[in-house]
């Protein structure tokens, strides 16, 4: 009965590290594959950031064409 007993604890005990230690490694793989897609973005040429237009509500370029609303903050 002892031995049952003993034998189920020790189970369970490596079954737990086992979890752990898969838990460790799907973590670092997000934790890398995050830290490569964040470096892809910051290397691709082109890429600007978008603002928001007050009078009309779409994001567009910093200095693009005026979308013909009075008001409208990217009027030259």
């Amino acid at each position: 009965m002892m031995f049952k007993i003993i034998f189920t604890l020790v189970v369970a005990f490596f079954a737990w590290k086992l979890f752990s230690f898969v838990l460790r490694v799907q973590n670092k793989r997000d934790k890398d594959g995050e830290e490569r897609l964040r470096d892809n973005e910051a290397k691709q040429d082109g890429v600007e950031d978008m603002i928001e237009c007050p009078v009309c509500k779409t994001y567009t370029p910093r200095g693009s064409k005026p979308c013909g609303k009075e008001g409208c903050p990217f009027e030259n």
